[in-house]
């Protein structure tokens, strides 16, 4: 036996040590939860010894657990006394901030109940912070200055100014920061907070959109390389990867760099190239994209088609739009070799941002039939155009389960673990293949990589909850009719609950159009209706204090609002959450070839209905009814039976009123 191999019987006895020691913690904090005033709940248990086993194997997990198993707790305190024990930093990724926020709050009573000591970083992107610099400029201006007493330099997040809207924030935030170059960079929230990101020794809190920018560098890395991270609300982390892998196509803004191109050439004697033709060609180009997402929008219009609502309309490609970009691609090309010839450190700026708008013109001409989507959005009655690739799962796959490093090669374990966790990776009987397509999961192909069942919800939704289907309502499709009756609908079930009812729409047009006609009051019964611009907590917190009232809401109130007892006590949902047809999902659709929808669509459809149903119970003691309002739910009830947890499902109106009167109406 070598000295090699006396080195690692003790590194491995050491190991094991470390990991039985780490099995009785989490063994004994389960038997005396109580001491705490927790309830010992299975599913919670046995999730924490699923971590548990990640930890002492290094094999990512997938789990997902129902609403009331205590998620947060299940990993982290397996975790945290992981952390105890060896000092080495964990990672815990969500998708919003107000996520962050809970998790701190969850780590820090775990901190006082098992007597741990860390410190944690809440990580946010630059957006989130107050920046001094521009906050200075900004009230420098005499019509600016009412805003002085509105601001305290002491306090630089983005959550102490709820009242201030986006538009005005956009202007005063951190943005393109010098860092340490900065004057103020040693009184600046978001540089301090950057460099605890790098160097703590305690528990980074990030949302996806960090945490994956941070996977895909490099180099200059935002977080520290640690070796366990937990992906919460990982049913998001597809549509996260595909915009941290989005470009806007902006071709006016590179007749500026050409130029400054040119002049760097004509230094050098070089005169081959004349920027008159060369803008006159992208300005052509321009002209014509333009002119072809007008005919898109125009043609909407004609079938009256809301374009509010519409997030991800076809852009056009025709010969022109080819030929034009694949012209001022070669030109480019060509550009960039002269000056490479002649490179210097003055010319490596303008070469790298020549490289920027080369990849923009061959990715247009390549076209439709290249690796890219392309979509238009329209915001603020202005259009924008979009692309990102098709092969999000592969990317994801990269990302989530191939990064392997010298650790691996030693001891044949990923350098980084991965816990992929949410209420909502399913989508009935234990069926989680399009959430591991979307993330490239289902490519790993060796063990490395532990899916487990459901961990089902402990709450008693067979008797505090029922699941009315409203049958006799017309076809989303047949708009005039449906909203119509949807009005009279959902004034008759806010009046059956006087009030106490969430109200979920997947369309920002419909939801308008219901509170213009309803109003803001019924009777006594207060109604909100969400925001645009502003920090949503205000609106949340006046509908959950006053009880017999009424939230209006779409996108981000189906899911991570967290509302428990009579305040939210009626969950109406306005029409099954189809995705909306854009080329994205219709190039996922196109890949099952006729199974397109029910691969697609469906599974889509399930996993955010669940999310929205899933704000409704949140505790043992809630009781409530579901509310849908789409005659199509009887074609999908078999599969929403199987998707969601509530199996009591009714379709008689008088059956609701008995169970309203019996559970809510006391």
């Amino acid at each position: 036996m070598s000295i090699f191999d006396d080195d690692n019987t003790i590194r491995k006895k050491k190991e094991r040590q470390l990991l039985n020691e780490l099995y009785s913690k989490i063994e004994d904090y389960f038997d005396n939860c109580s001491k705490f005033g927790l309830q010992a709940r299975e599913g919670q248990y046995d999730m924490a010894l699923s971590v548990y086993d990640a930890i002492e194997s290094f094999d990512s997990l997938i789990i997902e657990a129902g609403v009331g198993i205590g998620k947060s707790y299940a990993y982290l305190v397996p975790l945290m006394f992981y952390y105890s024990l060896t000092k080495k930093t964990f990672i815990v990724s969500t998708s919003t901030i107000a996520l962050q926020e809970q998790l701190e709050k969850d780590i820090s009573k775990l901190s006082n109940m098992l007597n741990i000591s860390v410190e944690v970083v809440i990580a946010k992107g630059m957006s989130n912070f107050l920046c001094i610099n521009r906050l200075d400029e900004f009230l420098n201006n005499k019509e600016k200055k009412k805003y002085t007493d509105k601001f305290d330099i002491e306090k630089q997040d983005r959550k102490y100014y709820s009242d201030i809207k986006d538009n005005l924030w956009k202007n005063i935030c951190v943005e393109n920061c010098l860092y340490s170059k900065c004057a103020n960079c040693s009184k600046c929230e978001f540089y301090k907070r950057r460099e605890k990101m790098l160097n703590t020794d305690g528990i980074i809190i990030c949302n996806h959109d960090l945490l994956i920018e941070d996977l895909s560098r490099n180099s200059r890395k935002l977080l520290k390389n640690t070796s366990f991270i937990v992906c919460d609300e990982a049913h998001n982390l597809e549509n996260k990867v595909r915009t941290a892998n989005t470009k806007e196509i902006k071709i006016n803004k590179s007749k500026e760099v050409i130029k400054e191109a040119i002049k760097a050439l004509n230094k050098f004697a070089i005169y081959d190239y004349s920027y008159d033709k060369i803008g006159n060609k992208i300005d052509e180009l321009q002209n014509h994209i333009n002119s072809n997402v007008d005919k898109v929008i125009n043609e909407l219009k004609k079938q009256n088609i809301e374009l509010d609502d519409c997030n991800g309309l076809t852009f056009t490609f025709d010969e022109i739009v080819i030929n034009l970009s694949t012209e001022l691609t070669g030109i480019i090309d060509n550009i960039i070799t002269s000056i490479e010839i002649h490179s210097n450190k003055e010319t490596e700026e303008l070469e790298e941002q020549l490289y920027e708008y080369l990849r923009v013109f061959r990715t247009l001409s390549a076209g439709i039939s290249g690796n890219n989507l392309f979509w238009i959005e329209r915001k603020n009655k202005k259009n924008y155009i979009y692309y990102a690739p098709k092969n999000i799962d592969e990317i994801s796959y990269r990302l989530f389960f191939s990064q392997k490093s010298a650790y691996y090669e030693l001891f044949k374990q990923f350098s980084k673990t991965f816990i992929f966790t949410s209420a909502t990776l399913s989508t009935g009987n234990n069926d989680f293949s399009y959430f591991m397509h979307n993330i490239g999961a289902d490519k790993v192909k060796d063990n490395s990589l532990v899916l487990e069942n459901s961990y089902d919800s402990p709450y008693n939704y067979d008797e505090n909850a029922l699941v009315y289907c409203c049958k006799d309502i017309p076809n989303p499709k047949d708009r005039n009719n449906y909203l119509n009756y949807l009005v009279i609908k959902i004034k008759e079930l806010i009046k059956l609950t006087n009030g106490k009812a969430l109200v979920l729409f997947t369309s920002k047009n419909d939801m308008n159009y219901v509170y213009e006609k309803i109003g803001n009051k019924i009777d006594n019964i207060n109604i909100y209706i969400q925001n645009d611009g502003s920090s949503q907590d205000i609106v949340k917190n006046k509908f959950e204090q006053d009880i017999n009232s009424v939230l209006f809401s779409t996108g981000i109130f189906w899911e991570g609002i967290d509302i428990k007892g009579k305040s939210l006590s009626n969950l109406i949902i306005a029409r099954l959450p189809f995705p909306v047809v854009d080329p994205i999902i219709e190039y996922k659709k196109s890949l099952y070839g006729k199974d397109g929808f029910l691969k697609v669509y469906i599974p889509e459809m399930l996993i955010k209905l669940k999310q929205g149903v899933g704000r409704l119970i949140r505790s043992e003691t809630d009781t409530g009814i579901i509310c849908i309002l789409d005659s199509r739910i009887e074609k999908y009830e078999l599969k929403v039976k199987e998707t969601l947890p509530i199996k009591n499902f009714v379709y008689d109106i008088n059956k609701v009123t008995d169970f309203v009167d019996k559970k809510i109406n006391l």
